[in-house]
Formats: C-alpha cells, structure tokens, sequence
C-alpha cells in the first residue's frame, strides 16, 4: 500500500500536465520510474513464487499430518477394542477365580463338618466303650464296637473324598489365579498402550493444528502478494500509459530533434508554450535571449542553463550583457544543440556559438572563416573549453 501511494503521489506530482513546459528531464525521471516499477513486478512475482512454493509445503505437510493422525485414530480405536476385550477377560478370569474359591470354601466347611461329625462320632464311641465295659464287659464292646465302627468309617472315608477334592480345587484356584495375573498383564499392557496412543494423539492433534495455522498464515501470504502484484502491475501501466503520453507529447513538439527547423509548426508551438516562463535563471536577460533559453531548455531537455554574470567577451554579446546562456549539457545533448542552432542561426538570431573548443558565427572572425566550426585556443579545463556546456551568444 505505501508502494502504491507512493507511486500515485508521484503521478501526480510530476505528471499533472504533460506539456513541454514541465518537459525538462521530463522522460528520464518517468522511465526510471517505469523501470523501478517494472523491477518492483519482477521482484514481487519471485517474491510470489517463493511464497507459492512455501504454500505447496504447507499444503504437503498439512495432508501428512492429517493422515499421520487418521492413522493413529484407527490405531486408538484398535486399542480401545482390545483393552475392552482385555477387560472382559479380566473379569471374567476375576469371576472364575472367586467361583473356584467359593467351591473350594464349601467343600473345606464339608471337610470340617464331616471332622467334627468324626470328633463327635469319636467320643460318642468313647463314651459308649466305656458303659458296654462296665456293663457288658468284652463282649459287649465286641458288639459295641461292631455296631458303630461302620458309621465313623463312612464318616472318614467322606472326609478324605474332601481332603482330595480341597487339593484338586485348591489347584484350581492356583490355575485360575495364574490366568487372572495373566489377563491383569495383558490388561494393564492395554491401558499402557491406551496412554501412548492418547498421549500420541494429542500430539499429532497440535501438529494438525500447527500445519493448519502455517498453511492458514502460508495462504494469506500468498494472497495479499497477488494482491501486491495486481496492484503493482497497475502502477506498472499507468506510469507505461503516461511515459507514452509524454514520448507522444515530446514528439508532437519535436523535442530533442535537432534537425527540425525553428519555422517549422512543432517548434513554433513549442516556442509559444514556453517563451513567457519566469524562473531565476531569466533575470537580467535581454527579452529575446530569455524566449530563447526557454525554448532550447524545453526542446533539449535542459536541467541548467546559465544566464547573466559579470563577465565581458570583448564582443558586447557576453554573459554581462545579459545576451548570453550556458546550456550545461552532456556530449549527446551538447552535439545536439550545436547542430540545431548551427541549421537555425539566422532564425535564433545567434550571435556566435562555442562547443568543445570550437567557435561558429555567421561571419568570418578571429578564429576563421564564417559559417565553419572553428578550433579554439587550449584555455585548460573542460569548462574553460566549453566541453560541459553550450555557450549561445544572441544578437538582441
């Protein structure tokens, strides 16, 4: 955005009124603006590319972790399914165990009730052994002992049944008791497991998470870059659009052709644009030599142009008589205004003109005949031989 007011600001700042008034360097500054705004496309579309191939990552990396987490889902739900069944089977082992131990406790209360059915069968016999010997004597313990001994042996014989079965229970309980540690394992192997796969999940839940917020953040960038472009690449047209305004201006008022005629229609319009214009340079000057610098300024694109200074030539057409201008010029521009003035003397009303240590007049002097460019004396510096400047003495 600040690109863009930036560009607008210059728009209109310099390119208000494209007439040849406000042509002095006119074209240069606006190609150069073309060609930072066509850098600043060209620097915007690699700056998209990168972004574009951030975004395809993101992308990639956004997919990977959602089926890294679809994944680890499936295999959550796969654990859920096995610990349930390992806890069925837990409780079911639990439930067998205690059965097996509720068995094996009745048939100890059976064994331990038949024990003191035999205590008590005991000393009933005890007792009854005891009155048949003082009653009956031998034979009636003989008789006693017939009687009873075959109750007490059905009594014992069910108590040792017991006492084998309470062994073959009593392993069984061990077995159960082994399967129930066994199923209590592999139970809490599945809870363990459960923890990992949530701890895992939560995990991968962030790193889905985070893919998206840089895929988010990956996308707006790449959004607001196109934006840039699009609008970047409309600054690019418009200053195009107004970079061939000006060429077409410049050229209906043949500015910078140094083979149109002062006469000619192009000139002459270009000269009554801009033959009133006041700037500080102008002061002192004669009318006619101020129409003139204003006109070849604006025809050759002139930054700087020297007017009235104290300084005599010998000829009473120098700077201090106000019929003088320096055209500070480069060597393009300079051959230039040197040709133009040279095919328009009479015209321009020149008085003499020096380029490059070379003097031309209308008239023979002091360096040579007329109508020829006459090499000067060495004065020393560029300046001093007018290689950085046209000097253009008027004759009124």
């Amino acid at each position: 955005m600040r690109y863009k007011l930036l560009a607008f600001a210059m728009l209109s700042s310099v390119f208000l009124s494209v007439t040849p008034v406000y042509a002095d360097g006119q074209l240069s500054r606006i190609t150069k603006s073309v060609n930072e705004a066509q850098s600043k496309v060209k620097s915007i579309e690699a700056d998209l590319t990168a972004k574009s191939k951030v975004l395809t990552d993101k992308n990639k990396a956004l997919e990977n972790a959602q089926k890294i987490l679809t994944s680890n889902q499936t295999d959550k739900t796969q654990v859920a399914t096995q610990l349930s069944e390992a806890k069925e089977k837990l409780e079911k082992a639990q439930s067998d165990l205690s059965n097996t131990k509720n068995k094996l406790q009745k048939t100890i209360d059976k064994r331990d009730s038949k024990d003191k059915a035999i205590e008590k069968r005991d000393n009933a016999l005890r007792d009854s052994w005891n009155l048949a010997k003082l009653k009956d004597g031998w034979n009636g313990m003989v008789n006693l002992v017939q009687n009873k001994d075959s109750e007490l042996i059905a009594f014992t014989k069910d108590r040792d049944r017991y006492n084998e079965q309470i062994i073959q229970e009593m392993s069984e309980v061990d077995t159960a008791q082994e399967l129930v540690d066994r199923e209590q394992t592999r139970y809490n192997h599945q809870l363990t497991l459960r923890s990992k796969f949530e701890k895992s999940l939560n995990e991968r839940m962030n790193a889905v998470k985070t893919a998206t917020d840089a895929q988010s953040k990956a996308e707006q960038e790449v959004s607001q870059t196109k934006s840039d472009l699009d609008k970047a690449k409309e600054i690019l047209n418009e200053l195009t659009s107004k970079k061939q305004d000006v060429e077409k201006n410049l050229a209906k008022y043949a500015v910078g052709n140094a083979d149109s005629k002062f006469t000619d229609e192009e000139d002459v319009a270009l000269f009554n644009q801009v033959k009133d214009k006041q700037d500080a340079g102008n002061e002192g000057l004669t009318a006619h030599t101020r129409q003139m610098r204003n006109f070849i300024m604006a025809k050759f694109n002139v930054i700087n142009a020297g007017g009235v200074r104290n300084d005599d030539d010998g000829t009473g057409h120098g700077h201090g008589s106000g019929l003088a201008v320096d055209f500070m010029v480069d060597k393009e521009t300079g051959d230039k205004i040197a040709k133009y003035i040279e095919n328009n003397f009479d015209e321009l009303d020149v008085y003499y003109v020096i380029w490059e240590q070379r003097y031309f007049m209308d008239m023979r002097n002091i360096y040579g005949p007329a109508n020829t460019w006459n090499k000067m004396p060495d004065r020393g510096g560029a300046t001093a031989n007018h290689y950085d400047h046209v000097h253009v003495s008027f004759a009124k």
